[in-house]
Protein backbone atom coordinates (compact mmCIF):
# COMPACT_ATOMS: atom_id res chain seq x y z
CA UNK A 1 0.00 0.00 0.00
CA UNK A 2 1.49 3.38 -0.76
CA UNK A 3 1.33 6.09 1.36
CA UNK A 4 -1.68 7.91 0.09
CA UNK A 5 -4.21 5.41 0.57
CA UNK A 6 -4.52 5.46 3.97
CA UNK A 7 -5.90 9.14 3.81
CA UNK A 8 -10.25 9.85 3.32
CA UNK A 9 -11.08 10.74 -0.03
CA UNK A 10 -11.99 14.66 0.29
CA UNK A 11 -15.44 15.59 -1.66
CA UNK A 12 -15.31 18.57 -3.61
CA UNK A 13 -18.55 20.36 -3.78
CA UNK A 14 -18.96 22.83 -6.44
CA UNK A 15 -20.69 26.22 -5.72
CA UNK A 16 -23.40 27.30 -7.69
CA UNK A 17 -22.46 30.62 -9.21
CA UNK A 18 -25.60 32.91 -9.17
CA UNK A 19 -26.14 33.51 -12.41
CA UNK A 20 -25.79 36.47 -14.34
CA UNK A 21 -29.71 37.38 -14.86
CA UNK A 22 -30.10 36.97 -10.97
CA UNK A 23 -28.04 39.48 -10.51
CA UNK A 24 -28.75 43.26 -11.18
CA UNK A 25 -26.12 45.60 -9.59
CA UNK A 26 -25.91 48.99 -10.84
CA UNK A 27 -22.96 49.98 -12.60
CA UNK A 28 -21.13 52.20 -10.14
CA UNK A 29 -17.34 53.13 -10.76
CA UNK A 30 -16.62 53.16 -6.59
CA UNK A 31 -13.62 55.22 -4.82
CA UNK A 32 -12.23 55.37 -1.57
CA UNK A 33 -15.10 58.01 -0.70
CA UNK A 34 -18.07 56.22 -2.08
CA UNK A 35 -20.61 55.14 0.70
CA UNK A 36 -21.08 51.94 1.37
CA UNK A 37 -25.08 52.75 1.75
CA UNK A 38 -26.06 54.82 -0.93
CA UNK A 39 -29.30 57.21 -0.99
CA UNK A 40 -32.97 55.87 -0.86
CA UNK A 41 -34.59 57.82 -3.60
CA UNK A 42 -38.13 59.64 -2.65
CA UNK A 43 -40.86 57.67 -3.81
CA UNK A 44 -42.45 59.00 -6.41
CA UNK A 45 -45.56 60.32 -4.92
CA UNK A 46 -44.01 62.24 -2.12
CA UNK A 47 -42.26 64.27 -4.86
CA UNK A 48 -45.69 64.55 -6.79
CA UNK A 49 -46.95 66.08 -3.24
CA UNK A 50 -44.70 68.55 -2.16
CA UNK A 51 -44.34 70.37 -5.76
CA UNK A 52 -47.97 69.38 -7.55
CA UNK A 53 -49.31 72.16 -5.70
CA UNK A 54 -47.65 74.90 -8.02
CA UNK A 55 -47.19 72.86 -11.31
CA UNK A 56 -47.82 76.56 -13.25
CA UNK A 57 -45.04 78.63 -14.39
CA UNK A 58 -44.73 82.31 -12.52
CA UNK A 59 -45.25 83.75 -15.68
CA UNK A 60 -49.09 82.38 -15.98
CA UNK A 61 -49.52 83.25 -12.33
CA UNK A 62 -48.49 86.87 -12.69
CA UNK A 63 -50.62 87.02 -15.76
CA UNK A 64 -53.81 85.84 -14.07
CA UNK A 65 -53.05 87.96 -11.41
CA UNK A 66 -52.95 91.14 -13.61
CA UNK A 67 -56.20 89.94 -15.21
CA UNK A 68 -57.92 89.29 -12.37
CA UNK A 69 -56.47 92.34 -10.70
CA UNK A 70 -57.99 94.46 -13.46
CA UNK A 71 -60.99 93.09 -13.21
CA UNK A 72 -62.08 93.71 -9.99
CA UNK A 73 -60.96 97.13 -9.96
CA UNK A 74 -62.90 97.80 -13.07
CA UNK A 75 -65.95 95.84 -11.09
CA UNK A 76 -65.30 98.60 -8.48
CA UNK A 77 -64.74 101.75 -10.84
CA UNK A 78 -68.42 100.42 -12.59
CA UNK A 79 -70.18 99.96 -9.29
CA UNK A 80 -68.93 103.25 -6.79
CA UNK A 81 -69.85 106.35 -9.04
CA UNK A 82 -73.70 104.55 -10.18
CA UNK A 83 -74.38 103.49 -6.79
CA UNK A 84 -73.72 106.87 -5.04
CA UNK A 85 -76.08 107.92 -7.82
CA UNK A 86 -78.33 105.83 -6.87
CA UNK A 87 -78.36 106.96 -2.91
CA UNK A 88 -78.45 110.87 -3.99
CA UNK A 89 -81.76 110.11 -6.53
CA UNK A 90 -83.38 108.43 -3.31
CA UNK A 91 -82.72 110.65 -0.52
CA UNK A 92 -83.94 113.69 -3.09
CA UNK A 93 -86.73 111.82 -4.27
CA UNK A 94 -87.71 111.59 -0.25
CA UNK A 95 -86.76 115.26 0.28
CA UNK A 96 -88.79 116.92 -2.63
CA UNK A 97 -91.53 115.09 -1.33
CA UNK A 98 -92.10 116.36 1.71
CA UNK A 99 -90.23 119.95 1.14
CA UNK A 100 -92.14 120.60 -2.70
CA UNK A 101 -93.92 118.10 -4.11
CA UNK A 102 -94.29 119.95 -7.41
CA UNK A 103 -90.90 118.87 -8.62
CA UNK A 104 -91.99 114.93 -8.52
CA UNK A 105 -92.51 113.92 -12.10
CA UNK A 106 -93.33 110.49 -11.00
CA UNK A 107 -95.52 109.71 -8.13
CA UNK A 108 -94.24 106.74 -5.89
CA UNK A 109 -96.76 104.18 -6.82
CA UNK A 110 -95.47 104.78 -10.48
CA UNK A 111 -91.52 105.29 -9.40
CA UNK A 112 -89.35 102.31 -10.37
CA UNK A 113 -86.20 101.14 -8.39
CA UNK A 114 -84.10 103.53 -7.22
CA UNK A 115 -86.26 106.22 -7.87
CA UNK A 116 -84.37 107.24 -10.80
CA UNK A 117 -86.03 110.24 -12.80
CA UNK A 118 -88.48 110.90 -9.73
CA UNK A 119 -86.68 114.32 -9.78
CA UNK A 120 -84.35 116.22 -12.11
CA UNK A 121 -80.46 115.86 -11.04
CA UNK A 122 -80.15 119.65 -10.85
CA UNK A 123 -82.30 119.38 -8.04
CA UNK A 124 -80.23 116.69 -5.93
CA UNK A 125 -77.29 118.93 -5.40
CA UNK A 126 -78.95 121.01 -2.34
CA UNK A 127 -77.27 120.61 1.16
CA UNK A 128 -79.76 118.43 2.74
CA UNK A 129 -79.62 115.84 0.14
CA UNK A 130 -75.52 115.37 0.01
CA UNK A 131 -75.03 115.83 4.03
CA UNK A 132 -77.04 112.51 3.83
CA UNK A 133 -75.32 110.57 1.06
CA UNK A 134 -72.02 112.04 2.71
CA UNK A 135 -72.62 110.77 6.04
CA UNK A 136 -74.32 107.10 4.17
CA UNK A 137 -71.19 107.13 2.54
CA UNK A 138 -68.47 107.72 5.54
CA UNK A 139 -70.50 105.63 8.23
CA UNK A 140 -69.85 102.68 5.15
CA UNK A 141 -66.77 103.28 4.94
CA UNK A 142 -66.02 103.24 8.99
CA UNK A 143 -67.98 100.19 9.40
CA UNK A 144 -65.73 98.27 6.35
CA UNK A 145 -62.50 99.41 8.49
CA UNK A 146 -63.49 97.52 11.03
CA UNK A 147 -63.85 93.96 9.92
CA UNK A 148 -60.03 94.74 8.36
CA UNK A 149 -58.88 95.64 11.30
CA UNK A 150 -59.80 92.91 13.82
CA UNK A 151 -58.96 90.38 11.26
CA UNK A 152 -56.26 91.68 9.54
CA UNK A 153 -53.40 89.49 11.55
CA UNK A 154 -55.20 86.25 12.11
CA UNK A 155 -55.68 86.10 8.54
CA UNK A 156 -52.05 86.45 7.59
CA UNK A 157 -51.16 83.58 9.81
CA UNK A 158 -54.09 81.50 8.79
CA UNK A 159 -52.77 82.26 5.21
CA UNK A 160 -49.04 81.10 5.91
CA UNK A 161 -50.71 77.94 7.61
CA UNK A 162 -53.01 76.63 5.20
CA UNK A 163 -51.89 78.82 1.68
CA UNK A 164 -52.94 81.81 -0.07
CA UNK A 165 -55.73 80.13 -2.33
CA UNK A 166 -58.39 79.21 -0.09
CA UNK A 167 -58.48 82.95 1.71
CA UNK A 168 -58.34 84.91 -1.72
CA UNK A 169 -60.96 82.52 -3.40
CA UNK A 170 -63.26 83.06 -0.53
CA UNK A 171 -62.62 86.49 0.24
CA UNK A 172 -63.38 87.59 -3.77
CA UNK A 173 -67.00 85.94 -2.64
CA UNK A 174 -67.84 88.75 -0.38
CA UNK A 175 -67.29 91.48 -2.81
CA UNK A 176 -70.37 90.26 -5.19
CA UNK A 177 -72.49 89.56 -2.10
CA UNK A 178 -71.84 92.84 -0.25
CA UNK A 179 -72.50 95.12 -3.66
CA UNK A 180 -75.63 92.36 -4.36
CA UNK A 181 -76.89 93.60 -0.35
CA UNK A 182 -76.07 97.29 -1.07
CA UNK A 183 -78.48 97.10 -4.63
CA UNK A 184 -80.86 94.93 -3.13
CA UNK A 185 -81.56 98.10 -0.70
CA UNK A 186 -81.94 100.34 -3.33
CA UNK A 187 -84.38 98.17 -5.61
CA UNK A 188 -86.84 98.26 -2.33
CA UNK A 189 -86.20 101.75 -1.36
CA UNK A 190 -89.43 102.31 -0.29
CA UNK A 191 -89.65 99.01 2.21
CA UNK A 192 -86.28 99.81 3.63
CA UNK A 193 -84.51 102.89 5.17
CA UNK A 194 -80.68 103.56 3.21
CA UNK A 195 -79.11 102.62 6.34
CA UNK A 196 -80.16 99.29 6.50
CA UNK A 197 -77.09 99.32 3.36
CA UNK A 198 -74.68 99.59 6.24
CA UNK A 199 -75.29 95.93 6.73
CA UNK A 200 -73.35 95.07 3.56
CA UNK A 201 -70.07 95.82 6.17
CA UNK A 202 -70.60 92.23 7.69
CA UNK A 203 -69.35 90.78 4.80
CA UNK A 204 -66.27 92.04 5.10
CA UNK A 205 -66.23 89.42 8.14
CA UNK A 206 -65.65 86.81 5.03
CA UNK A 207 -61.55 86.86 5.60
CA UNK A 208 -61.10 90.74 5.98
CA UNK A 209 -62.77 92.35 2.96
CA UNK A 210 -61.09 94.21 0.51
CA UNK A 211 -57.75 95.25 2.43
CA UNK A 212 -57.06 91.83 3.29
CA UNK A 213 -57.70 90.90 0.08
CA UNK A 214 -55.36 93.05 -1.53
CA UNK A 215 -52.45 92.24 0.44
CA UNK A 216 -52.79 88.81 -0.19
CA UNK A 217 -53.42 88.92 -3.74
CA UNK A 218 -49.58 90.90 -3.62
CA UNK A 219 -48.34 88.04 -1.02
CA UNK A 220 -49.36 85.90 -4.16
CA UNK A 221 -47.11 87.94 -6.54
CA UNK A 222 -44.19 88.16 -3.90
CA UNK A 223 -44.31 84.27 -3.84
CA UNK A 224 -43.74 83.43 -7.40
CA UNK A 225 -40.72 86.51 -7.65
CA UNK A 226 -37.39 86.32 -6.61
CA UNK A 227 -35.96 89.61 -4.80
CA UNK A 228 -34.22 91.46 -8.27
CA UNK A 229 -37.56 91.72 -10.45
CA UNK A 230 -39.68 91.91 -7.68
CA UNK A 231 -40.14 95.94 -7.94
CA UNK A 232 -40.27 95.57 -11.87
CA UNK A 233 -43.80 92.37 -11.26
CA UNK A 234 -45.04 94.77 -8.54
CA UNK A 235 -44.89 97.80 -11.09
CA UNK A 236 -46.69 96.04 -13.75
CA UNK A 237 -49.50 94.89 -11.34
CA UNK A 238 -50.26 97.98 -10.39
CA UNK A 239 -50.29 99.14 -13.97
CA UNK A 240 -53.68 96.95 -14.42
CA UNK A 241 -54.85 99.18 -11.59
CA UNK A 242 -53.95 102.35 -13.55
CA UNK A 243 -55.67 100.95 -17.09
CA UNK A 244 -58.97 100.23 -14.75
CA UNK A 245 -58.71 103.78 -13.64
CA UNK A 246 -57.91 105.22 -17.05
CA UNK A 247 -60.51 103.08 -19.54
CA UNK A 248 -63.67 103.07 -17.00
CA UNK A 249 -64.91 105.76 -15.91
CA UNK A 250 -65.54 107.56 -19.52
CA UNK A 251 -67.37 104.05 -19.93
CA UNK A 252 -69.13 104.39 -16.54
CA UNK A 253 -69.89 107.93 -17.11
CA UNK A 254 -71.96 107.04 -20.47
CA UNK A 255 -73.70 104.14 -18.76
CA UNK A 256 -74.84 106.24 -16.12
CA UNK A 257 -76.38 108.85 -18.80
CA UNK A 258 -78.84 106.10 -19.58
CA UNK A 259 -78.89 103.89 -16.29
CA UNK A 260 -76.89 103.50 -13.32
CA UNK A 261 -78.76 100.71 -12.34
CA UNK A 262 -76.77 99.12 -15.42
CA UNK A 263 -73.39 100.12 -14.73
CA UNK A 264 -74.27 98.45 -11.11
CA UNK A 265 -75.00 95.09 -12.64
CA UNK A 266 -71.61 95.24 -14.99
CA UNK A 267 -70.11 95.59 -11.62
CA UNK A 268 -71.81 92.47 -10.06
CA UNK A 269 -70.66 90.36 -12.79
CA UNK A 270 -67.14 91.25 -12.80
CA UNK A 271 -67.05 90.74 -9.33
CA UNK A 272 -68.83 86.98 -10.28
CA UNK A 273 -65.72 86.41 -12.80
CA UNK A 274 -62.89 87.42 -10.65
CA UNK A 275 -64.15 84.45 -8.55
CA UNK A 276 -64.27 81.65 -10.99
CA UNK A 277 -60.85 83.14 -12.58
CA UNK A 278 -59.03 83.03 -9.03
CA UNK A 279 -59.51 79.27 -8.88
CA UNK A 280 -56.78 79.17 -11.96
CA UNK A 281 -54.27 80.38 -9.88
CA UNK A 282 -52.37 77.46 -7.68
CA UNK A 283 -51.05 77.49 -3.99
CA UNK A 284 -48.25 79.46 -3.78
CA UNK A 285 -47.09 78.85 -0.17
CA UNK A 286 -43.36 77.68 -0.39
CA UNK A 287 -43.32 78.21 -4.35
CA UNK A 288 -39.70 79.43 -3.96
CA UNK A 289 -38.46 76.16 -1.87
CA UNK A 290 -39.29 72.87 -0.83
CA UNK A 291 -40.37 71.68 2.56
CA UNK A 292 -37.45 70.90 4.64
CA UNK A 293 -37.10 68.10 7.23
CA UNK A 294 -37.18 69.98 10.53
CA UNK A 295 -40.11 72.03 9.83
CA UNK A 296 -42.05 68.54 8.94
CA UNK A 297 -40.90 67.69 12.44
CA UNK A 298 -42.30 70.88 14.10
CA UNK A 299 -45.40 70.23 12.03
CA UNK A 300 -45.23 66.99 13.66
CA UNK A 301 -45.11 68.13 17.00
CA UNK A 302 -47.25 70.67 16.70
CA UNK A 303 -49.54 68.74 15.13
CA UNK A 304 -49.72 66.47 18.51
CA UNK A 305 -50.02 69.18 20.98
CA UNK A 306 -53.21 69.80 22.75
CA UNK A 307 -55.46 72.27 22.54
CA UNK A 308 -54.61 74.61 25.18
CA UNK A 309 -50.84 74.70 23.84
CA UNK A 310 -52.23 75.09 19.90
CA UNK A 311 -54.48 78.21 21.55
CA UNK A 312 -51.08 79.84 23.45
CA UNK A 313 -49.12 79.33 20.14
CA UNK A 314 -51.81 81.20 17.85
CA UNK A 315 -52.59 84.00 20.75
CA UNK A 316 -48.67 84.56 20.90
CA UNK A 317 -48.15 84.20 16.86
CA UNK A 318 -50.72 87.08 16.41
CA UNK A 319 -48.89 89.14 19.55
CA UNK A 320 -45.26 89.06 18.28
CA UNK A 321 -45.87 90.27 15.17
CA UNK A 322 -48.34 93.24 15.76
CA UNK A 323 -45.16 94.47 18.33
CA UNK A 324 -42.64 93.85 15.41
CA UNK A 325 -44.80 95.83 13.42
CA UNK A 326 -45.29 98.46 15.88
CA UNK A 327 -41.63 98.72 16.72
CA UNK A 328 -40.67 99.28 13.30
CA UNK A 329 -43.41 102.20 12.58
CA UNK A 330 -42.11 103.64 15.49
CA UNK A 331 -38.42 103.17 14.65
CA UNK A 332 -37.91 105.43 11.71
CA UNK A 333 -39.58 108.54 11.97
CA UNK A 334 -39.59 109.31 8.41
CA UNK A 335 -42.04 105.86 8.10
CA UNK A 336 -44.56 107.79 10.46
CA UNK A 337 -44.30 111.02 8.27
CA UNK A 338 -45.18 109.17 5.53
CA UNK A 339 -48.26 107.31 6.86
CA UNK A 340 -49.39 110.60 8.31
CA UNK A 341 -49.31 112.38 5.04
CA UNK A 342 -51.80 109.69 4.28
CA UNK A 343 -54.54 111.17 6.59
CA UNK A 344 -55.66 114.30 4.84
CA UNK A 345 -55.86 112.44 1.53
CA UNK A 346 -58.40 110.10 3.09
CA UNK A 347 -60.24 113.05 4.40
CA UNK A 348 -61.07 114.18 1.27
Amino acid sequence: MTAGSSKDPIDVVEIEQPSQATTKLPNVHETEVTPLLGQIAAPQNETTKNNGRCQMSSRAILIIMGILILIIQCADQFSEAPLTRIFESIYCYQYWEHEDPTKILIPRTAIGPGALGGVEEQWCKVAEVQGKVAMLKGTQQFLDCIPSLILSIPIGILADRWGRRPIMVIGLCGFPLRLGWQLFVCWFWQNFNLRVSWFSALYALILGGSPVISAVAFVVVSDVTNQESRSAVFLRIYSANLTSNLVCPPLVAWIMTRNPLVAVFIGIGCFCIGVPLSLLIPETLGYQQLVKPNEERSDEAESTSTPKNQVKSFLKQCYKPLVGSTKYFLHDKRVVLLVITFVPIMLT
